[in-house]
């Protein structure tokens, strides 16, 4: 996922459901970025995260909901890779309204000409609100992750 996100030195990246923290581990470890925002709704992934990334200025971990970023500025974030909740293995009551909610926010934080890079095994659900929404899918990779049939889109902003 971290491949299709063509970092340079001035990427501003964000993880806003890092969960544990797979993606900005790999993006800290082989990328190139200036400043990388990580956070999650669980405030016990946020203290592992915090640890991990103590020593990085350039890491920012934060305890906040991805539906409502309002520490985040209009237009600062160049870049989106993550890996949203599907809604399989916790409770979301419906998973288009939770999309439409996340690109709305994501909408306003991302830069024009921005990227997002977005992992989900809920690609009906997920491709309808892009569809609705008028987003453009500019690359679409079919995966399994744990068996279950996936699929990562890139959407250029």
């Amino acid at each position: 996922m971290c491949m299709l996100g063509e970092f340079k030195k001035s990427t501003i990246v964000m993880d806003p459901f890092a969960g544990y923290g797979a993606i900005p581990k790999q993006i800290n470890k082989n990328f190139q970025f200036k400043q990388l925002y990580v956070s999650d709704i669980n405030p016990e992934h946020i203290k592992l995260l915090k640890i991990l990334f103590e020593n990085k200025h350039n890491v920012n971990v934060t305890l906040r909901n991805a539906l409502n970023m309002q520490d985040i500025e209009d237009n600062m974030i160049d870049l989106i890779i993550t890996d949203p909740p599907w809604g399989y293995y916790e409770k979301i009551d419906n998973i288009e309204k939770f999309y439409i909610d996340m690109f709305k926010e994501f909408c306003r934080v991302i830069k024009k000409n921005g990227k997002l890079v977005i992992l989900s095994a809920r690609k009906d659900e997920f491709e309808l609100v892009l569809s609705k929404q008028k987003y453009i899918i500019s690359e679409k990779i079919d995966t399994l992750i744990n068996g279950k049939k996936a699929s990562i889109y890139v959407i250029n902003m």
